[in-house]
């Protein structure tokens, strides 16, 4: 390609800009969408149902208005550089001498200017109206879990949850934020970690079904449903209670460069790294030894009887325990997030091999899991011992992908308490050889597709850093589109990092809302398939 004619090719990419049509999404869009609202807990299901669908319209819409937002801001950035481009080659002054290439270059890049800053404000605000549809969604689709709701049956109306409207009420009291899933300083229910020792037992479960949050088998896929392991001994002995806090959540992005004939992507990367901050270790550690307590008190409320701390001395000797202190507490990256894991103060923090990534023990390490069918038989009780993870924000992300099919890769993260993972080997041993249970029943128990979600608003998010060469990679693609060159600017790449910002008081309070549900539910496992 001629320099002439490369030159007339980014004066006329330079000129298209004066014929965009700007109408701002803000025109477009309704009010903005509150996560939570005074009347939710009158909310029938059918209504929830119905609510939760015109949020994944609205969430649907705000997402095409969000890419068409960036496609305008893009083709603003092309124009800008083609019009830098048509200037410098002096395109403008062939065209209509001096003042021609004066007011030429100026109109043109004029026009571009509006026509990017129109498209980047249009894609901010459509990403937040998305944001906030997407809150609201997860709000609702809580509540209808929350409240023994089924699709198969949505003309189901249980009763008001005294609870739930307490919960909801505090989300949106007077310094409690009324929208998003974080807030300011002081926002959530002010709760002292001497506080959350002194708190009373728990008197009541909750009302959620516990199958519509708790799956297991026994011998793997094909083995008997879990419940039917739980009639089998009145005694339950909790051997083990851990308690995973993320402190670090990481979520990655990634469009992997491809080439077909008329079609060259160079690729694209986002990674963006959350940080918990202004939470202690004694904290967490409070909160563990309450959520322990309980537990113990809701498997009792279950109709069990619950073996005491001092029936479990042999078994808590014998077991190899993982290295943890007060002053460094145990801690391990795992799955992008990097968590610290607490047991009950005095109870050794131990794992098996069946706990994941999160534990210590090897695949051939087998003294720990041996022990519990041991012990199961010695204590004439079904043992578990759950591991339970609370996690303060939720990441998202646009995932792996092929540039055929994806032109960007996107990140994103929210605040949001709750406890995502809840899993327990159980085990009832009525004979067993060398720790393999040979008369009895062994498996596991874990949290499906669910999460118990705290609607407490505890803290506020903040950017620390942020990398991107977004913008200096259209202005080198469009240069090089106009200089006959593909992908010049290279791949797209991103990099933020940001803390969720909070206190003691703040994160105990809505950490601990999230943990007493949790437990509670799975101890109403026992109540619904209780021993003869």
């Amino acid at each position: 390609m001629s320099k002439s004619i490369a030159a007339r090719a980014a004066a006329a990419a330079a000129l298209t800009a004066v014929q965009f049509i700007v109408v701002p999404f803000a025109e477009a869009q309704g009010a903005p969408i509150e996560r939570t609202k005074l009347t939710d807990a009158e909310l029938s299901c059918a209504q929830i149902h119905a609510e939760s669908g015109q949020m994944d319209k609205i969430a649907a819409d705000a997402r095409a208005a969000q890419d068409k937002g960036n496609n305008t801001a893009t083709a603003g950035t092309v124009s800008n550089v083609a019009a830098e481009v048509a200037g410098r080659t002096g395109l403008f002054g062939q065209l209509g001498g001096l003042g021609g290439a004066l007011f030429g270059k100026l109109a043109a890049q004029t026009a571009a200017n509006t026509v990017q800053q129109s498209g980047q404000s249009d894609a901010q605000q459509a990403a937040e109206r998305a944001r906030q549809a997407g809150a609201r969604k997860e709000y609702l689709a809580a509540l209808f879990t929350n409240k023994g709701c089924k699709t198969s049956d949505l003309a189901y109306n249980p009763p008001t949850q005294p609870g739930m409207v307490q919960a909801a009420l505090q989300a949106v009291a007077p310094g409690g934020g009324s929208s998003g899933t974080g807030g300011g300083a002081g926002a959530a229910p002010a709760i002292s970690v001497e506080a959350l020792l002194r708190k009373p037992a728990v008197s009541a479960l909750p009302e959620a079904d516990p199958d519509a949050f708790f799956k297991g088998k026994t011998g793997g896929t094909f083995g008997k449903n879990i419940t039917e392991v739980l009639p089998g001994n009145k005694r339950v002995a909790v051997v083990g209670f851990r308690v995973a806090f993320i402190t670090r959540n990481t979520a990655y992005a990634q469009v992997r460069a491809s080439y077909l004939p008329g079609r060259d992507t160079s690729g694209a990367s986002s990674t963006l790294i959350v940080d918990l901050a202004g939470v202690d270790a004694a904290a967490m550690q409070a909160l563990t030894d309450r959520a322990y307590a309980d537990f113990m008190a809701q498997l009792k409320l279950a109709g069990r009887e619950v073996l005491p701390h001092e029936e479990l001395k042999d078994f808590l000797a014998y077991v190899d325990p993982s290295p943890t202190s007060p002053a460094k507490p145990y801690a391990k990256e795992v799955n992008n997030q990097i968590a610290a894991v607490f047991a009950p103060s005095g109870m050794p923090l131990w794992f098996h091999n069946w706990d994941g990534g999160l534990a210590d023990k090897g695949a051939f390490d087998q003294k720990n899991i041996r022990a519990v069918a041991e012990y199961s038989k010695k204590l004439n009780a079904i043992v578990i011992a759950p591991l339970i993870v609370v996690n303060f924000a939720r990441m998202q992300s646009s995932g792996n992908q092929s540039g055929l099919v994806s032109s960007g890769a996107e990140t994103g993260a929210s605040l949001r308490m709750a406890v995502v993972s809840f899993t327990s080997h159980v085990v009832r041993s009525d004979e067993s050889r060398d720790g393999l249970v040979m008369k009895g029943d062994e498996g596991s128990v874990a949290l499906q597709n669910a999460a118990f979600v705290s609607e407490l608003p505890f803290g506020e998010m903040r950017e620390v850093s942020a990398e991107d060469n977004k913008n200096m990679k259209g202005a080198f693609d469009a240069l090089g589109k106009a200089m006959g060159m593909a992908n010049a600017g290279g791949a797209a790449r991103s990099k933020k990092e940001a803390v969720a910002e909070t206190s003691n008081p703040q994160y105990v309070a809505a950490a601990s809302d999230a943990l007493v549900r949790a437990t509670g539910t799975f101890a109403r496992l026992f109540q619904k398939y209780p021993a003869p």
